[in-house]
């Protein structure tokens, strides 16, 4: 789940992979702009991330 305009910046949160093939099995956060805050927890496994633009703290399972 990822949720935009919370008052504390976006978070990403309780996501799982799923799928039929072995890269679908992790889920993904890439090639974003965030202009807030990124929270990110919960996700099993912890989230596939590349190429993401923070501009703001970003915290738990986030890079």
């Amino acid at each position: 789940m990822c949720e935009r305009g919370d008052p504390d910046g976006t978070r990403i949160s309780d996501n799982s992979g799923s799928g039929l093939l072995p890269e679908d099995l992790v889920p993904e956060f890439e090639d974003n702009q965030v202009g807030a805050p990124l929270r990110c927890a919960g996700n099993a496994p912890t989230l596939r991330q590349s190429g993401n633009t923070v501009n703001g703290p970003h915290t738990g399972q986030c890079k």
